[in-house]
């Protein structure tokens, strides 16, 4: 099955639901450093494709999202510092 979730789905749409969304880093960072649920397809969190799934992941969907989108830079900070202050306490 996760052969098929990589071919129709993004990668990084942990959540699959459509849209790669704050959700999605969440579960990745939930899977990695808390024991949370596996991804449905390996590929879905490898979203930086380079064959593994770890911390650069997460670096990678969190820019994707911060940088690439049309957020304004105050809004991307905050949502920044949210993030960071959730990966601390793990």
């Amino acid at each position: 099955i996760f052969l098929t979730q990589c071919f129709v789905r993004q990668r990084g749409d942990l959540t699959l639901n459509g849209n790669i969304l704050f959700t999605d880093i969440i579960y990745l960072v939930s899977y990695l450093f808390k024991s949370g649920p596996a991804p449905l397809g390996p590929c879905l969190a490898d979203v930086n494709d380079d064959g593994e799934i770890k911390l650069t992941d997460v670096i990678y969907l969190i820019n994707s999202l911060l940088i690439d989108s049309f957020f304004s830079f105050d809004i991307k900070n905050k949502i920044f510092s949210i993030i960071f202050s959730e990966m601390v306490k793990i």
